[in-house]
């Protein structure tokens, strides 16, 4: 569809520059069901999703979560793209639509004015660059912080599977933030005690993983305000990632 667009924008304008294309991820649909609270019990993967086939983590199985996965994949494929995440503004109904249009506005407007006018200093959309086991601990990388702050509001978001005969996605809190680019979290005793391996982390996994108010999710890194628009504010959500390790 974007390239269709973009063939019908050169057409009919005669711009031999590609027509700048942005998206908002989906919204929180319903009431929370992220782990925000008590650490849940460990989640079997979905049924016919397990090693050896071609979606061994489960990264794919319908629903909401694979759906964002995907927009954020077409946000790293199709050049000259942007993405608002904006997990963090349920309505307090459950509806799919956003009541909160200025944050939703204002991180859109952040990304087009990076794309379309070439101030990168205004946008970043951090994201799981990667991780690494270090003894009881997981180290992840957030990547695209670009020199901001990174903060934790929420211990809880982070989920680990863990191999076995039934492998099975496991809480894993952060311990600790360093304030630029690593968080630390804490292996699941199903890790430590029985020996098992890693195979996948996952964050912000469900329908509704940052609680029902607005800028509750896990993770934010800070940015420089566009100006003195309503509704505004200096941070950006981490995004929802799923990682084979």
């Amino acid at each position: 569809m974007i390239a269709a667009w973009r063939q019908l924008w050169k057409q009919n304008t005669g711009s031999a520059a590609a027509l700048p294309f942005g998206w908002v991820q989906l919204n929180s649909y319903g009431q929370p069901d992220g782990p925000r609270g008590e650490q849940p019990k460990g989640r079997i993967l979905p049924a016919g999703l397990k090693n050896g086939t071609e979606d061994p983590v489960g990264a794919w199985a319908p629903g909401f979560p694979s759906i964002r996965w995907a927009q954020t994949q077409s946000l790293l494929r199709v050049p000259d793209s942007f993405q608002a995440v904006v997990l963090d503004t349920p309505s307090p109904s459950g509806a799919i639509h956003s009541c909160f249009k200025q944050p939703v506005g204002a991180r859109l407007a952040r990304g087009a004015l990076a794309v379309a006018y070439d101030r990168k200093e205004l946008h970043l959309s951090p994201g799981v660059g990667g991780a690494k086991q270090v003894g009881k601990q997981l180290k992840v990388t957030v990547a695209n912080t670009s020199g901001g702050a990174l903060t934790v509001r929420a211990s809880l978001g982070f989920e680990l599977l863990i191999g076995g005969a039934q492998p099975m996605w496991h809480s894993a809190p952060i311990v600790h933030c360093d304030g630029a680019h690593t968080l630390t979290l804490s292996l699941p005793d199903a890790l430590v005690e029985d020996g098992g391996a890693v195979l996948a982390l996952r964050y912000l996994w469900s329908n509704t993983p940052c609680g029902g108010g607005t800028l509750g999710c896990p993770v934010y890194v800070s940015v420089p305000k566009l100006g003195s628009l309503t509704g505004e504010n200096d941070t950006l959500p981490l995004g929802p990632a799923m990682l084979s390790m």
